[in-house]
């Protein structure tokens, strides 16, 4: 894996501003902690508060795949999301295989 790249739509409104800040924090502790380099892009969209929700944004996407639309992700979901983008390229984890498990189910939590 050379790099993870989160992007951010975001609006002039709360939930685009609290999705970028969510979205770095979530790219420092994958770097940290894993190693991992992530780039966070936020492209502003002309949108404000009463019309962003309605419009999807903020619009946030791990690798060009949407994380989330219209609400602030959660740190958990995108660190979830930049590891399954791992396992796409890569593949399966040694512990996936030797347990059977599809990775959302080792840790027994589901839709966070």
């Amino acid at each position: 894996m050379k790099s993870l790249k989160i992007s951010i739509y975001a609006g002039f409104d709360w939930r685009s501003r609290l999705s970028a800040k969510v979205a770095r924090e979530a790219a420092i502790i994958i770097a940290k902690t894993y190693g991992i380099p992530v780039e966070v892009e936020v492209i502003d969209v002309p949108v404000g508060d009463i019309d962003a929700e309605e419009h999807g944004i903020p619009l946030v996407l791990v690798n060009e795949r949407q994380v989330s639309s219209g609400s602030i992700p959660s740190i958990v979901n995108l660190i979830d999301s930049a590891f399954e983008e791992i396992e796409r390229e890569l593949g399966p984890s040694v512990l996936d295989m030797a347990l059977g498990y599809p990775s959302e189910d080792i840790y027994g939590i589901t839709g966070i």
